[in-house]
């Protein structure tokens, strides 16, 4: 799709981006003495209409996922490719079907735990997974489903569904990605892919998990081979520095390595990926043509959430501005 189709979109992103928390507004809330008063800080924010509720019920999860949904919704219609809006909230629809499988597997009612955000309704979703057919989803969807209940109906264990699903995201991501015909937008998800391996291949290897269960886990959609990851994960952890220290990912690497041991901290790395890929995202913001801003806008309003998330439990259950602050991520500003 040519890159001025964005045009129209693109403003009303620039007055979307208006309306994002800003750095004074995450400072004023950390520095509130007391829950109630961080919470009154977003009376002059879009999440005013929630707070003497949120004051009262302490349900802010609510208010936060009500936002992600009217972001989402609100997305679908102005964006001029639907599938660039899908590739980027696709997480929410493999979120509702591991919910969908677990009530079809275990005969609970897990109503509550559905996010209503995602391309096709979840009624789609549910007619899929009971039938492993749909005039509706796509094929990715369709294998995916389908690959839970073979392996359900070979073994009975519901924890492949979690497994299973998570490594089918990646690929369909990756598919959608491809799909979407847009320029940047394979390797934005790329690299999301590369950094969600490192992140599990360092996790796995400090649990001292097996071959068998990175085979399972890591996806072959990224960049770095899969068996180059897995070969990786029989190495120290100092000797995996090394190695990854060769990669394109080399500046997130070096900064991730304990100084005292010369290992890679998971901890780290995670809060370096998280980093890097909002500086990503605040260059794709930057662009006036195409669609990198609206998927800029996407991460910006997640990363929001999670901040308000971090700030709102913490001061409920008494964590420090500190403690707090060293567990958010950049803003997008």
């Amino acid at each position: 799709m040519k890159d001025t189709a964005y045009g129209s979109s693109n403003v009303l992103i620039r007055v979307y981006e208006n309306n994002l928390l800003n750095r004074g507004h995450y400072d004023r809330m950390l520095a509130a003495d007391s829950f109630e008063d961080a919470v009154n800080v977003l009376r002059e924010t879009p999440y005013r209409n929630d707070v003497d509720r949120i004051k009262e019920d302490k349900d802010y999860d609510t208010m936060l996922m009500n936002e992600l949904h009217q972001t989402f919704d609100e997305l679908f219609k102005i964006s001029p490719n639907k599938a660039l809006v899908e590739v980027f909230g696709l997480r929410y629809a493999y979120h509702n079907l591991k919910v969908l499988f677990k009530e079809e597997f275990t005969e609970q009612d897990l109503d509550h735990l559905f996010i209503p955000i995602g391309r096709y309704d979840i009624s789609e979703l549910r007619q899929a997974v009971r039938t492993g057919t749909s005039d509706v989803l796509p094929q990715p969807y369709l294998d995916s489903i389908n690959e839970v209940q073979t392996d359900y109906d070979e073994y009975h264990n519901t924890q492949s569904i979690d497994i299973i699903l998570d490594r089918r995201f990646f690929s369909h991501m990756r598919i959608l990605a491809d799909e979407t015909g847009e320029q940047g937008i394979p390797e934005m998800v790329e690299t999301f892919i590369d950094f969600q391996n490192l992140s599990t291949l360092t996790r796995a290897m400090k649990q001292n998990r097996t071959r068998n269960f990175l085979v399972t886990i890591l996806s072959s959609s990224g960049s770095i081979p899969k068996a180059d990851l897995v070969d990786i994960a029989n190495k120290d952890m100092s000797t995996a520095a090394n190695i990854l220290k060769d990669t394109k990912y080399k500046s997130i690497i070096e900064a991730s390595v304990d100084s005292d041991t010369n290992e890679i901290s998971p901890v780290k790395l995670d809060f370096e990926i998280d980093n890097a890929y909002m500086k990503m995202m605040q260059d794709a913001k930057l662009k006036s043509f195409g669609p990198l801003p609206i998927a800029a806008f996407i991460y910006a309003k997640e990363t929001e959430v999670k901040n308000l998330r971090l700030i709102l439990s913490g001061k409920e259950n008494g964590v420090s501005a500190d403690g707090i602050r060293e567990r958010m991520r950049l803003n997008y500003a």
